[in-house]
C-alpha cells in the first residue's frame, strides 16, 4: 500500500504542468497548488516523510479475573444457636448441700479391744484370798478373769471341762435354772428333779460388803459328773 501511494504522488507531480496549461481561463500553477493546499484532508495522499505510519498498538491485556481465595470466598461459620441444656440453665432452688456428710474418708484405724487375757489358774495362796471357801478335789483347778471392774467369774474344772461357775460382784443374773426356790443356811438355791431325783444346781448369796452377791451354779456336765459337780457347788461358803 505505502508503494502504491508513492507511484500516485509521482504521477500527480509529473502531470501538474499539463494539466495548467490545459485548464480553460488560463489557471496557472500557484492557482492548481492553492485548490491542493485547500482541498479536504486525505483528497491527496500524504508522502512518507509527511505522514508517520502509526505503528499497531497492541490490545491492553485485560485484567486476570480475581481468582477467589479461600479467606474472602469461605463461608464464616457461626456457632449454631443451641438450647441451654438443664447443667448450663442455674436451678431456681437449689438443693442444700446434705449436713454432716465427711468430705475425706477416715484416715485413722479403727480401734480394736484387745483380747481378754486368757484364765489365770490360781495357786493355795491366792485361794485363801478369795472372798469364799470352796472345796476343790484331787485333780481339779481354779481359774478366774475379771470382764469388768468389781466383778469376778471363777471356775473350777478339770481336764479344761468346768463343773461349777461362781459369779462374785454387785448384781448376778439369778436364777439361771428354772426350779423350786427353798431359803437355807443363808443362801437361796433352786432345786430341780432330773431323772427322779432332786438336785440343788444353782445358789445365791447376799452379803452388805463387796462383792454382794456370790453366785454358784453347776455347769452343764455330763450326767455320770454331776453328782461330784452338785458337791461342790453346796461346798461354797462365803468368808
Amino acid at each position: 500500500m505505502t508503494r502504491a501511494l508513492l507511484l500516485a504522488s509521482a504521477l500527480a507531480v509529473v502531470a501538474a504542468p499539463a494539466l495548467a496549461q490545459s485548464q480553460p481561463g488560463g489557471r496557472s500553477g500557484s492557482d492548481l497548488t492553492r485548490d491542493l493546499n485547500s482541498a479536504p484532508p486525505g483528497a491527496v495522499a500524504a508522502s512518507p516523510a509527511s505522514q508517520p505510519v502509526a505503528a499497531p498498538v497492541a490490545p491492553a491485556p485485560r485484567p486476570a479475573a480475581a481468582t477467589p481465595t479461600m479467606a474472602t470466598n469461605a463461608p464464616v461459620q457461626r456457632p449454631a444457636a443451641t438450647a441451654p441444656t438443664s447443667a448450663a440453665r442455674p436451678a431456681a432452688n437449689p438443693p442444700a448441700p446434705p449436713a454432716n456428710v465427711p468430705t475425706t474418708a477416715p484416715t485413722t484405724a479403727p480401734i480394736i479391744a484387745p483380747a481378754p487375757p486368757p484364765p489365770a489358774v490360781l495357786d493355795a495362796a491366792a485361794l485363801r484370798a478369795l472372798p469364799f471357801a470352796v472345796e476343790v478335789p484331787r485333780g481339779f483347778e481354779v481359774v478366774s478373769r475379771s470382764p469388768a471392774p468389781g466383778v469376778s467369774i471363777y471356775q473350777v474344772r478339770k481336764g479344761g471341762v468346768p463343773f461349777v461357775m461362781i459369779y462374785a460382784g454387785a448384781q448376778s443374773q439369778f436364777p439361771i435354772y428354772d426350779g423350786e426356790r427353798r431359803q437355807l443356811g443363808g443362801r437361796t438355791s433352786v432345786v430341780v428333779t432330773e431323772d427322779g431325783k432332786r438336785r440343788a444346781l444353782e445358789h445365791l448369796f447376799d452379803r452388805p460388803d463387796a462383792p454382794q452377791q456370790i453366785h454358784v451354779w453347776v455347769a452343764s456336765v455330763e450326767d455320770a459328773d454331776k453328782d461330784q459337780a452338785e458337791a461342790i457347788a453346796q461346798s461354797v461358803d462365803p468368808r
